[in-house]
């Protein structure tokens, strides 16, 4: 089989096993994130009504889950969190603009709550109205500036916006131990950006340990697509050492020698890659 043989069966193996981008995975992160948090801020209130409805929303029995809300609504016009909650059901339902709605009069309920500024801001980034969102996080970042959601998400639009400085900021207030994986790529991503390699590398090898090697793999792909070949295979063998049976590994290794025109340890690393998914 030639080399180009290999490099499309693989490609195909690659798609077809279920593998996704990463960047695909870090903006699910965010989708799902704008179900999860709502009515966070509202914890320490939820009973009857709300409760039933918070546990239905996370069932994803949401017709009854508003029966509950409208009947809070009832009884108490001016239920913030109901409102939140509506909007998360509308947002789940696909109904932005009546999400919208709702979302902002949870705001003018209760201006000092997060949860609703959060989950607009996520409804506008779904949309990537990208204004619209860095106005609903910053305000949010004004309420409760150590939250690190609002950073995450702040970090994500600043990025999407090309303001890499400010991505690295907002990521660095997170504390490193609870950096996730998608938060290390963006900020090693950001960190090349800026064509501060040093960093990147740097922040790259100290994650390591920390990631799955799937994840590692793909803090290696920043470097390769910039041409940087010896540094995305430092990695990726330091990656392999940890997990010699990751497909994605053995993958982009064999991706990263082909472009340097290694075509032994290309192949080498290809036929490992078929071996795991055959």
């Amino acid at each position: 089989m030639t080399m180009k043989a290999l490099l499309q069966r693989l490609a195909c193996r690659f798609a077809c096993k279920g593998e996704r981008s990463f960047v695909a995975v870090m903006l699910g992160t965010l989708v799902i994130a704008c179900a999860a948090f709502a009515g966070d801020v509202f914890a320490q209130r939820r009973t009857g009504h709300i409760a039933r409805a918070v546990a239905l929303i996370e069932r994803g029995e949401l017709v009854q889950a508003e029966a509950e809300l409208r009947a809070a609504l009832a009884e108490r016009r001016d239920e913030a969190e109901a409102f939140n909650l509506l909007g998360v059901i509308r947002a789940r339902q696909g109904r932005t603009r009546e999400a919208e709605g709702f979302f902002r009069r949870a705001i003018e309920l209760a201006p000092d709550a997060i949860g609703a500024r959060i989950n607009l801001g996520q409804l506008y980034m779904e949309s990537h109205d990208w204004d619209r969102a860095l106005l609903a996080f910053s305000e949010a970042a004004r309420l409760a500036s150590d939250n690190e959601e609002v950073d995450r998400n702040l970090a994500a639009i600043y990025a999407q916006r090309g303001d890499f400085s400010q991505a690295i900021a907002h990521l660095r207030k997170i504390p490193a131990a609870n950096r996730t994986a998608p938060d290390l790529y963006l900020l090693v991503k950001s960190y090349l950006e800026l064509a501060d390699k040093d960093e990147a590398l740097e922040l790259a090898r100290a994650s390591l340990d920390r990631l799955p090697s799937d994840d590692a793999a793909n803090l290696a792909t920043l470097f390769a697509a910039r041409g940087l070949l010896d540094d995305a295979i430092s990695l990726l063998e330091a990656a392999q050492r940890r997990d010699p049976r990751s497909f994605a590994v053995h993958y982009n290794l064999a991706t990263a020698y082909y472009q340097k025109k290694d075509l032994a340890r290309a192949e080498e690393h290809y036929m490992a890659a078929l071996a795991i998914k055959p």
